[in-house]
């Protein structure tokens, strides 16, 4: 079958039938790939149990744990904590720093934090604490000069259009040089 043709709420449903212990399955198509997403069924006296138990994490190959993503709960932060989020007023977005001086939780996805200042922000405005996030200085100003077209002009065109012209020169003493048969 062509990925032209393919129906993803026709495959999405497919699947449901097919397959009893899935919950939740999403299909979504960007030119030739295909991405299907797939959320099971859980058990619930099994994920009671797990959720009980303290486990460990166990990896095939060896590796470094850069970040952790909080997809469902609420980070594990408290009273005190210094942390990373960010606020959206109009287009722009603004990381600011701050200290929580009270914890509300909404429910068992959603917090509303109280910041030093005397104002709330929502868990999905939290990025991480201080000392747990890495900041790399400088970064934003390097992207700023990459997205200027003076920047881009020079650090991106002009490298490019120098080896252009150097292959060409190159073909040309090619196309010159004379026969050594």
């Amino acid at each position: 079958m062509r990925i032209s043709r393919l129906s993803c709420s026709t495959l999405e449903e497919k699947i449901r039938e097919d397959f009893s212990d899935i919950a939740w399955v999403s299909c979504e198509r960007k030119g030739t790939l295909l991405t299907v997403s797939v959320k099971e069924t859980l058990d619930t006296a099994k994920a009671e149990e797990n959720q009980r138990e303290p486990c460990n994490l166990i990896a095939s190959k060896n590796g470094t744990i850069e970040s952790i993503i909080v997809r469902s709960g609420t980070a594990n932060v408290k009273k005190g904590d210094k942390v990373f989020f960010y606020m959206q007023e109009d287009d722009e977005i603004t990381i600011n720093i701050g200290n929580i001086v009270d914890k509300q939780n909404i429910n068992a996805n959603e917090a509303t934090y109280t910041m030093n200042g005397d104002y709330s922000i929502s868990s999905e405005y939290f990025i991480g604490k201080t000392d747990t996030s890495k900041v790399y200085h400088n970064v934003g100003s390097v992207l700023n000069v990459l997205e200027s077209r003076i920047g881009f002009l020079f650090i991106i065109i002009f490298p490019i259009l120098i080896f252009f012209i150097y292959e060409i020169f190159i073909v040309i003493q090619e196309i010159k040089k004379p026969d050594e048969e």
